[in-house]
C-alpha cells in the first residue's frame, strides 16, 4: 500500500473534493484520481463516493481512514527522527514539569541530552498541569512532563510516557496485609498517607475518589514516596503510592474497584513541525521510564 496513494486519500477526505486535495498536494487532479485508482485496486473496495458536492469516504473508506492517519502520523514521525539523527542541535529547550515525578529519571534523561547535544541549552520550570499545558498551547514552553488522567487543550497533544497501578503499602500487622486487593470503598475508611495535589498518583486518586463521591482520609503527604513508605513504616497507616514496590515491613495490595491507574505523559505542541531537540528529549524520556515490573 503506497503511502503517497494514502495520502491523496485522507487529504480528499479532509478538503472534501478532488480538485481542492490536487491543489493542497500540488499536483494535477487527473493524477490524484490515478492514486486512488491504484488505492482501490490495491485494498479491493470503492473508497470515495462522488457526487456534485465533492467526495466523501464510502463505508470501506470510513474504515480505512483511522489507519491511513496513524500511518501517515508514523511516517511524519520516522521524518523527523531522521531528521534529528547526527543534527547538532543549538539553542534553548523550555521544558516544564509538575514538581513529583516517580516513574520516570527525568535528570537522567536531561543529563544523557546534553551529553548528546553540548551545545542545546535546556530551562526547565515547574508548574501545575492546567498551567504547564496552557503554556505548551500558546508556545512558551516546547514540552511539558505532566500527570495523566488529564484532557489536552486545543493544540496540544500527550504522549504517555510511564502507566502504574496504585498500591496500597499496609505494615504487615494490619488487618488487610495479605489481601490480595483492596477496594477504594475500603480504603476511605481509612487514614493514610499518599503523594500532595499536583503529582500523578494523587490526581488519579481524586479521581477516582470524587467519581465514587467518597472523602479521602489524608493524614500525611510528601512528594517523595519512599518518604511516604518511611511515614508508613513509623506511624503505622497505609499508603498509597504507585507500583508494588515496597519498604521492609510492609505488603503491597493492589487497589481495586476501580484499579487506579496514574500515569505520566509528554505535552506537547499537535504541530506537524516538531523541533527536533523536542523529539530528542522524547526519546530520552523513553529510555528514562521505570522498568514494567516496578508498576
Amino acid at each position: 500500500m503506497d503511502a503517497h496513494a494514502l495520502e491523496c486519500f485522507v487529504t480528499i477526505v479532509d478538503q472534501g473534493t478532488f480538485t481542492k486535495a490536487a491543489d493542497a498536494l500540488h499536483l494535477t487532479q487527473p493524477a490524484v484520481s490515478a492514486q486512488i485508482r491504484r488505492l482501490e485496486h490495491v485494498v479491493g473496495h470503492r473508497l470515495l463516493d462522488r457526487s456534485v458536492h465533492g467526495a466523501v469516504p464510502s463505508a470501506a473508506g470510513r474504515e480505512l481512514l483511522p489507519a491511513a492517519r496513524e500511518v501517515l502520523a508514523a511516517l511524519e514521525r520516522a521524518r523527523h527522527a531522521l531528521d534529528a539523527f547526527g543534527l547538532e542541535l543549538t539553542g534553548t529547550l523550555r521544558l516544564g514539569s509538575i514538581p513529583s515525578v516517580t516513574t520516570l529519571d527525568l535528570p537522567r534523561a536531561l543529563a544523557a541530552l546534553t551529553a548528546e547535544h553540548p551545545k542545546l541549552a535546556m530551562r526547565l520550570t515547574e508548574g501545575s498541569i492546567a498551567d504547564l499545558t496552557r503554556q505548551v498551547a500558546v508556545g512558551t514552553l516546547d514540552a511539558a512532563i505532566i500527570a495523566l488522567p488529564a484532557d489536552p487543550p486545543t493544540g496540544v497533544r500527550f504522549t504517555t510516557l510511564t502507566r502504574s497501578r496504585l498500591h496500597i503499602h499496609l505494615p504487615l500487622h494490619h488487618r488487610f496485609a495479605g489481601t490480595r486487593a483492596l477496594s477504594l470503598r475500603r480504603l476511605a475508611g481509612l487514614d493514610f498517607a499518599t503523594l500532595p495535589p499536583g503529582t500523578a498518583t494523587r490526581t488519579a486518586l481524586d479521581l477516582a475518589f470524587t467519581t465514587l463521591h467518597l472523602e479521602p482520609r489524608i493524614v500525611f503527604e510528601a512528594s517523595d514516596p519512599a518518604r511516604v513508605l518511611a511515614f508508613t513504616q513509623a506511624a503505622g497507616h497505609p499508603a498509597v503510592v504507585p507500583g508494588i514496590a515496597t519498604a521492609p515491613g510492609l505488603s503491597a495490595v493492589q487497589l481495586t474497584q476501580p484499579t487506579i491507574e496514574s500515569g505520566i505523559a509528554l505535552a506537547t505542541r499537535d504541530s506537524a513541525a516538531e523541533r527536533p531537540a523536542v523529539d530528542a528529549f522524547a526519546r530520552q524520556l523513553m529510555t528514562a521510564a521505570t522498568p514494567a515490573w516496578l508498576t
